[in-house]
């Protein structure tokens, strides 16, 4: 060990000096002793060179420590006393001793760490934070980080209980104020456990900015303006594609007659945007789809959808079986339908177009006995706003900012243009937050691969892993941290040894918020590294902002079940007019004339009766 050699010279160079001052017989036989055990010392390591090797490395020359090191080491500490123990200590060896004791103390503090990652303390990472950045004002796990960290994301993870949730609401609780008017900002929040309205209207947040509920079921919920978002066909395709769900496991026969019905429902919206443009509704979508007669008379009354009627209209059974597919598949929606028909009549309507040109705050709605109609509906949203948000031809300005919350991400299900809104959104001023349970939570089937995970992983700069469970332990420890190497030393032989930074036993033993009242997690962020953070509960609660004890901001308020009734999904006169489209009767009365016209023409001309 060079550093060893180094000390053990140091002392005998203590020793020689107080004898060369005291002529000292004793620590004369200390110098020419250890001078010989040093020489022998190195002697050995030419002769027998020992190598070290970790994974791909190339092999190393490692002088190691040995018998003659120790023994050097030795016979310096008893010049060093004998030095001590003299009388008449003359100025300069007192310089020296306290030189070796300094000596001494950096010699012990160097750890065996080579490189990968290291674990600091929350000490260390705060300092490294005070050299690293000017102006912090993001709090997370301890530590105050720079606004300009947010478009780099985060991502967090923890069990139920051990603070994961606690640690975004102190991040989205520094973020939000910043919504104001003019500030060309904006948020989503998925609230995954209809938990997060009371601390939005917190006085002591004090939010500047309107928050709009999109959840139909919530009393304050608006109407989804429908039309200022779907504008042309190819956004027609993708929200079909999407409010009509596949099934994995479908036959080919099935998928036909899912894809027909997307189709079908795609251009139904188109004949909705060219005949009222900008004024057409999702309650008139779901209402042209309730009847065949009227659906198909929305179809023919269009130039650009009367294909779609020659193509699967025609054949009966082939018609019966797309309509069949397209009814039940749109049925979960009538009652959001319904409540959007009256909720458009008490207070305006929401786009995502506006909301990402404008400053505000959407907060997603989730419910699970209504996850037919919600998930869907969510997943629509989300779709639309990375369409918006990371729109080419927008003005991009340093103060643009567009923060989204995505909270148990499993339950939010597959979101399509997540990895985009990671990768590329960061140009545009987008901060995307995440949290998850687990990893099996998110990579189940029908949500994401473990491939696609770890590219999400890599997009976030910034993650802060609570208490977990086993499994997830493992893959944390292995997937998220990473691995450290270390120098490890047997005998004689030294070797290099690669072994994760952080056990998994360590992440699953961690205190967790709910019944330790502590915070603890280990925490990566860029020029500061990974750290291990433990705060004191009380002290972190400080920091939260009490929620809003009003009535009017609970958690979740239900809506008044007769918004549901389905005679709200119905058309008058004004709504036949301003669709352009004849009522029903008249419609079925039109088809079967032509029908009885072409059969009597197909006779006559059989039967040559011209």
């Amino acid at each position: 060990m060079q550093q060893g050699r180094l000390l053990s010279l140091y002392l005998i160079a203590i020793a020689a000096t107080s004898s060369l001052v005291h002529l000292h017989p004793p620590q004369i036989t200390f110098v020419v002793l250890g001078m010989l055990l040093t020489a022998s010392t190195i002697f050995i390591d030419i002769l027998s060179p020992r190598t070290i090797s970790a994974d791909s490395d190339s092999q190393q020359r490692v002088v190691g420590p040995s018998p003659a090191d120790a023994a050097v080491f030795a016979l310096g500490v008893a010049a060093a006393l004998s030095i001590y123990s003299s009388q008449g200590r003359t100025k300069m060896e007192i310089v020296l001793l306290a030189a070796f004791v300094v000596f001494l103390i950096w010699l012990f503090s160097i750890d065996d760490f080579v490189r990968g990652v290291k674990v600091l303390t929350l000490a260390q990472a705060k300092r490294n934070a005070l050299k690293s950045f000017q102006g912090a004002t993001l709090y997370v796990a301890g530590l105050r980080l720079p606004i300009e960290l947010a478009n780099a994301h985060f991502c967090f993870i923890g069990a139920p209980g051990s603070g994961k949730t606690t640690g975004i609401r102190l991040l989205y609780q520094t973020l939000l104020p910043n919504i104001v008017s003019g500030s060309d900002k904006r948020a989503v929040i998925y609230d995954a456990m209809s938990e997060v309205l009371p601390k939005l209207y917190s006085p002591e947040t004090n939010l500047q900015c309107e928050i709009i509920i999109a959840n139909p079921f919530h009393a304050e919920g608006r109407a989804w303006d429908i039309a200022d978002d779907v504008t042309d066909m190819a956004t027609a395709r993708e929200v079909a594609k999407l409010l009509i769900a596949s099934d994995e496991s479908q036959s080919a026969n099935s998928a036909f007659f899912i894809n027909t019905s997307r189709r079908v429902l795609a251009g139904c919206m188109r004949a909705l945007m060219l005949t009222a443009p900008g004024e057409w509704t999702f309650t008139d979508l779901i209402i042209a789809v309730d009847c065949p007669v009227r659906l198909r008379s929305l179809l023919e009354n269009c130039p650009a959808t009367r294909s779609l009627v020659t193509k699967f209209c025609q054949k009966e059974e082939t018609w019966k079986d797309v309509y069949s597919t397209l009814s039940e598949k749109l049925e979960v929606f009538r009652e959001v339908a319904a409540i959007y028909r009256v909720a458009s009549e008490q207070v305006d309507m929401f786009s995502i177009r506006e909301w990402s040109e404008t400053e505000s705050i959407l907060v997603l709605g989730n419910d699970k006995t209504r996850g037919e109609s919600l998930d869907p509906l969510n997943k629509v949203f989300f779709h639309l706003l990375t369409k918006h948000l990371l729109k080419p031809n927008q003005r991009i300005s340093d103060e643009r900012a567009s923060y989204v919350f995505l909270d148990e991400l499993g339950q939010a299900g597959r979101l399509k243009g997540l990895n985009d809104l990671l990768t590329t959104g960061r140009h545009y001023g987008v901060c995307v937050v995440l949290g998850f349970q687990s990893h099996q939570g998110v990579t189940k089937p029908g949500l994401y691969s473990k491939e696609e995970l770890s590219e999400i992983l890599e997009q976030c700069a910034t993650k802060v892993i609570t208490q977990v469970k086993e499994e997830t332990a493992s893959w944390a420890s292995k997937e998220v941290i990473g691995d450290a190497i270390y120098r490890e030393r047997q005998g004689k032989s030294t070797s290099l040894v690669q072994r994760p930074a952080v056990l998994p036993s360590t992440l699953q033993a961690m205190k967790d918020l709910r019944n330790h009242k502590v915070f603890e997690a280990y925490c990566q962020t860029p020029k500061i590294g990974t750290w291990h953070a433990e705060i004191d509960g009380p002290k972190l609660f400080r920091k939260l902002h009490k929620p809003s004890n009003l009535p009017q901001h609970r958690k979740f308020i239900e809506r008044d079940p007769s918004h549901q009734d389905e005679s709200h999904l119905v058309w008058d006169e004004d709504d036949y007019d301003r669709l352009q489209i004849e009522p029903e009767e008249q419609a079925q009365v039109k088809e079967e004339v032509p029908e009885i016209e072409i059969i009597d023409f197909v006779k006559t001309k059989t039967n040559r009766y011209v």
